[in-house]
């Protein structure tokens, strides 16, 4: 996390906070954000009008949480250093380390990204493997 200093054991200790309930959230939220469009918070974005309904509110998004949890995290970082570090990294970040707190391995996560600033609905109804898919069909979305 070069560049980020201490919120790199800022992120581990919430992490550990989290606990594996937590964890388990935080690799949901990562999984739904980078299918649709990259690793970019797009599955964080509200929904502003009734004509572009976001990822967040998309059915197969419905049963994600731990939205205020980034949120809190996103506030202390802004509060310490402003636009420094992106939600994008927030939510790559903090699954990484909520994987280790539980035992899971370490990998590095670069970071740098940058938060997408577009979120459709219709996109996660249609990126999303499915039950109801043939296993090549299925197996098609992960490449």
């Amino acid at each position: 996390m070069k560049g980020y200093g201490y919120f790199g054991i800022m992120f581990f200790c919430l992490s550990v906070f989290m606990g594996s309930t937590g964890a388990q959230l935080q690799m949901e939220c990562i999984f739904h954000d980078c299918f649709v469009r990259g690793c970019d918070a797009s599955v964080l974005l509200n929904t502003t009008s009734s004509s572009n309904q976001t990822e967040k509110v998309a059915a197969p998004n419905l049963t994600l949480r731990g939205f205020d949890f980034i949120e809190k995290i996103k506030s202390l970082l802004e509060a310490a250093c402003p636009a420094v570090v992106s939600c994008a990294d927030i939510v790559a970040l903090v699954a990484r380390d909520a994987v280790v707190a539980t035992g899971g391995p370490f990998w590095r996560v670069p970071t740098g990204r940058r938060d997408g600033t577009v979120s459709r609905s219709s996109e996660a109804l249609s990126k999303y493997p499915t039950s109801n898919k043939q296993l090549h069909q299925s197996a098609d979305t992960f490449c």
